[in-house]
């Protein structure tokens, strides 16, 4: 955790100048109500959820707030067992409910291999209430997308609020995700369109602009050079040639900036996470896994890239904006569930809060 002067620990890359911002969930209660000891985690309709104190499942079974024979498992030992077994014996009252207690939380076992949570979260959009989710975004984000296109010259002001609202719900989900959440969240509240819808506009752009500007700006330094380059491919000079070298070079880093300095700014919800310093360290500390994570986005994004291509070939009126909202929205919820998933499974190396 960091420092209450946010002074980052020696070796460890921290977001400078920013504190961690999440969302208030009933898992962050129990991880704060944890204490020191093994940590437990139980087995409820498929999906885990803890961590757990050994005083806190005791407590639990005395309220009937548990079941003895439910499975469970402790960090370090990823077998299932009753909890009774796991735990010993603790004296239940006779007319405690047997039922399962609510639900405080979900997180990831740490026991699944980074490629088994990076390959569920292709049905992350299926859990829970995402159906739903699915079913009325793509109503809601299709009639905007036909209100900005046959809107007047104020159009693209509902665009624009499409635009935050669909970031903050991105934000929303790997910020759930990092917390240990196994469901998407539901549509987050507006209570001021500057904050909530102009502001995560304000923070895609301006990660899109330092992880790709420099390139941006190198490309254009080869069109102004002169020559035929933008017509025929020629260069006009070699110095032409030097730019576009580097603008392609800068282009391929910033593929690889972008997604640790979009994950950054998501959960500590500031742009002081786009520092250089604090994005190159932290791909330092998880190389392997954010190789693997920037991979499967970048295959996401061609996969998506050529779905929007056959579908605009449809001729059926009204089926391209419909099957381009769910196609955002889906392959959204999925790669903000990777970055996510990137940072619970790998948040102690990574070391930020």
């Amino acid at each position: 955790m960091s420092n209450p002067d946010n002074t980052p620990d020696s070796g460890e890359p921290a977001v400078p100048g920013v504190r961690l911002r999440l969302r208030e969930t009933q898992m962050e209660s129990a991880d704060s109500q944890a204490g020191s000891g093994p940590q437990y985690y139980l087995s409820r309709s498929g999906e885990p959820v803890g961590p757990f104190s050994r005083a806190q499942l005791e407590s639990m079974l005395r309220q009937g707030e548990a079941d003895p024979e439910e499975p469970g498992w402790s960090e370090g030992s990823p077998d299932e067992r009753p909890l009774r077994d796991l735990i010993g014996d603790v004296e239940v009252p006779a007319n405690a409910p047997a039922v399962p207690p609510p639900d405080h939380g979900s997180a990831f076992r740490t026991e699944d291999s980074l490629p088994t949570l990076l390959w569920g979260s292709l049905s992350y959009p299926f859990q829970g209430n995402g159906p739903i989710l699915l079913v009325a975004g793509t109503l809601f984000f299709a009639f905007l997308a036909v209100l900005t296109r046959y809107g007047t010259l104020f159009g693209w002001i509902p665009y624009l609020m499409a635009s935050g609202y669909f970031l903050t719900t991105l934000q929303g989900i790997v910020q759930s995700t990092g917390n240990g959440d196994a469901s998407p969240p539901t549509w987050p509240d507006i209570t001021h369109w500057v904050g909530d819808l102009l502001v995560p506009c304000l923070k895609w752009v301006g990660s899109l602009a330092v992880a790709f500007g420099p390139a941006y700006l190198c490309f254009r330094m080869v069109s102004s050079m002169g020559g035929d380059f933008a017509e025929s491919g020629e260069f006009a000079s070699r110095e032409q040639a030097l730019w576009l070298g580097a603008a392609l070079g800068l282009f391929l880093l910033g593929v690889v900036y972008f997604p640790m300095a979009i994950l950054g700014v998501a959960m500590s919800d500031s742009l002081g996470a786009l520092s250089p310093t604090f994005v190159a360290r932290s791909i330092a500390a998880v190389p392997g896994p954010y190789a693997a994570v920037v991979a499967m986005l970048l295959a996401l994004l061609f996969v998506q890239g050529g779905i929007h291509a056959m579908m605009r070939r449809v001729p059926i009126p009204m089926l391209d904006h419909l099957t381009g909202a769910f196609i955002s929205l889906y392959f959204g919820f999925v790669q903000a569930r990777i970055l996510g998933v990137l940072y619970r499974s790998q948040r102690d190396r990574l070391g930020w809060f």
